[in-house]
Parts: structure tokens; C-alpha cells; sequence
């Protein structure tokens, strides 16, 4: 990504020397929101690259239009330097806090810090339902726009993992960092964390009939037993009996779905 990472991009990140590197390829469509990018490297590699692209200059070059977007971005992050350092501290910022919103779910945020591109990941089942849901209600709900990462499957060499592509600016301000981040650790407690919580009250649910059914109380399977045990109990405690069976149905009928052997 050119000129966000650091000043000579990936090879400085890590430390490798720019000599020992046969071809570095720069993308114009993220950084300076453009298309099509560019290619540097040794004498050899160019003058391939040359020979064998000379058919493509004229029905895949870049627009004129998005050329002088492109340079023009690239001048503005040259003469203003603070704007690296802004994006730069927002990525860090979104990253950390994306991983403090994933923490206890299946979410996971992938990337470098620095970087202000950041792929979601789910690890689990249905991870494309997952996705797709968490990009709807964030646009829905929160005014927030993300966006699925999309690939050409069948042209791909390895797997490709599902993701949505999450972009930081640098012209966001710190409000809007923190709502974003609110906004997606809500939508995702919802979708992930939500079932646990339902798991824990059936637990609950099940512990607390089994607690009666000690006393020889059996009330949570049908209303008859109910009315079979009405010589034990007063007028007083059956109020708490109808409560417990309405919670009985709810357990059947909703909380159980969420069970993990279900």
C-alpha cells in the first residue's frame, strides 16, 4: 500500500533491503482511491514486463482521469506528512479495538496494525451468513459502511478465507473512530455473544427444576402436575409455579435452538 505503512512501504516494515527485492508492486487503489498501480524492479524484469505488455497499453491502461487522481494524492502525502501519521495512529487505534471488541467470539480482525486496511474474519459456521450480517446492520443501523471483500474464486491458487474489508481515513475524526467501534462491538455482542448468554439462562433454567424436582416439586413439564402438587403448595407460592411453566415453554421453544448439541 503506497506510502502508508512506512515511506518505502513493505520492505521497510520488515526490514528487507529494497536491492534484494526483484519487483515491488505498488496499489493505487486503496491508499490514493484510484485503480490500476505500478511496477519497479531490475533492468530484466522491466524490460519483460515491457515486451510482453506492449499488447495491454491501450485496452487496459489507466484512465487519464484516475492517473492525475493518483498523482495528485501522492502529492498531497508528500507535502503533508501528518496525514501518514494521523491514518496511522487511527489504524492502530481500530485494530486494537476491534480486538478488544472480538474478545470471546468467533470475530477476529486480521492485518498489520499500522495498516488502515483490516479484514474480519469469522472462525465458525456460517461465517458468509456472519459477515453479510454484521455489513448490513452496521450500514443499517449505525450509518457505518463496510464492505465484503470479493475475490475470483476459481482463478485464486490457495483457499480463500471469507472476510469483510474494514478502511480507515485519515480524515475521520476520533468521535467517529469510537462510534464505529461501539457500533461494531454492539452488533457483534449480538451476534455471537448473545447465544452463550441464552445457554447460560437454560443452564440456570435447568438447575433451578432440578433444584425443585429435589423436593418433590416436578413443575416444569406440564400443568397438570402442577395442579397434582396443589395440596403441597399455597395459594401463595402458585403464582411463582405459573411463572416457572411459562419459562419451561420458553425454554422449549426458544432458548433451546442455541444449545450446543442442539
Amino acid at each position: 500500500m503506497v506510502n502508508v505503512l512506512l515511506r518505502l512501504g513493505v520492505t521497510e516494515h520488515f526490514g528487507v533491503p529494497i536491492l534484494d527485492v526483484d519487483m515491488v508492486m505498488g496499489s493505487l487503489e486503496n491508499a490514493m482511491a484510484s485503480t490500476g498501480g505500478f511496477c519497479v524492479g531490475r533492468s530484466y524484469v522491466v524490460g519483460h514486463q515491457r515486451l510482453s505488455g506492449l499488447g495491454y497499453c491501450f485496452s487496459a491502461s489507466l484512465p487519464p482521469l484516475l492517473a492525475t487522481a493518483a498523482s495528485e494524492g501522492l502529492k498531497i502525502i508528500n507535502e503533508q506528512p501528518e496525514r501518514v501519521a494521523r491514518v496511522q495512529r487511527f489504524a492502530v487505534a481500530v485494530h486494537r479495538g476491534l480486538e478488544a471488541a472480538f474478545e470471546g467470539s468467533n470475530f477476529e480482525v486480521q492485518g498489520v496494525e499500522l495498516s488502515p486496511m483490516k479484514h474480519i474474519v469469522y472462525n465458525g459456521d456460517d461465517a458468509e451468513k456472519k459477515l453479510d450480517a454484521l455489513v448490513d446492520r452496521l450500514f443499517d443501523e449505525a450509518s457505518i459502511m463496510i464492505t465484503r471483500a470479493r475475490y475470483l474464486e476459481r482463478d485464486e491458487l490457495y483457499p480463500v478465507t471469507p472476510s469483510a474489508r474494514l478502511m480507515v481515513q485519515s480524515e475521520m475524526s476520533e468521535d467517529e473512530v469510537e462510534r464505529a467501534l461501539v457500533a461494531i462491538a454492539t452488533i457483534v455482542e449480538d451476534l455471537f455473544i448473545y447465544p452463550s448468554h441464552s445457554y447460560l439462562l437454560c443452564c440456570t433454567l435447568l438447575n433451578l427444576c432440578l433444584y425443585l424436582d429435589l423436593f418433590g416439586l416436578d413443575l416444569c413439564y406440564s400443568l397438570d402436575l402442577c395442579y397434582s402438587y396443589k395440596e403441597l403448595i399455597s395459594s401463595l407460592f402458585l403464582p411463582y409455579v405459573l411463572v416457572l411453566i411459562l419459562l419451561h415453554i420458553a425454554l422449549r421453544l426458544y432458548l433451546l435452538p442455541y444449545l450446543p448439541f442442539s
